[in-house]
């Protein structure tokens, strides 16, 4: 399914629904930056709704703040509903973000690539998979993927 402005409305209502269950006030959201993502994943009827909040720069208190969630269409609740959610950790605060979504398996549903990192750490890469309606992680790259060392 091709994604519409409908589509990113609900996204962003989605999004911000779990985010406050997760424990994101108003005031705090808007302290974030929020990234918001609709794309056609392949995994249900509907597009594949990605969004996330990140403090901007380091954050305040040495531990900065962020939720990283997918939803997907649900014909049971005629909903988007969560299929996937990551929010650090106390001791070990990884961070998450969306790098693209392509079939890697050839069975007609894209698996989605992110970046996964730690504070002070390095970056590596997480392939996620749809599996029974939820995005799981079927494989994780080594730490510095990335080639440019600019």
């Amino acid at each position: 399914p091709v994604p519409t402005k409908v589509d990113a409305e609900s996204a962003s209502v989605f999004v911000t629904r779990i985010a406050q269950h997760e424990g994101f006030t108003t005031a705090a959201r808007g302290e974030l930056d929020e990234v918001l993502k609709v794309l056609s994943a392949g995994a249900t009827s509907h597009p594949t709704i990605i969004g996330s909040y990140m403090e901007r720069g380091s954050g305040v208190t040495g531990k900065p703040r962020h939720l990283f969630v997918i939803g997907d269409w649900s014909d049971t609740t005629k909903s988007y509903v969560q299929s996937f959610t990551h929010v650090p950790g106390d001791s070990a605060r990884q961070f998450r973000r969306l790098i693209d979504h392509a079939d890697l398996t050839g069975d007609g549903v894209d698996e989605i690539v992110l970046e996964g990192w730690q504070t002070g750490g390095e970056s590596y890469l997480i392939i996620l998979r749809y599996q029974l309606g939820h995005w799981r992680e079927v494989a994780r790259g080594t730490t510095s993927w990335c080639a440019d060392k600019t």
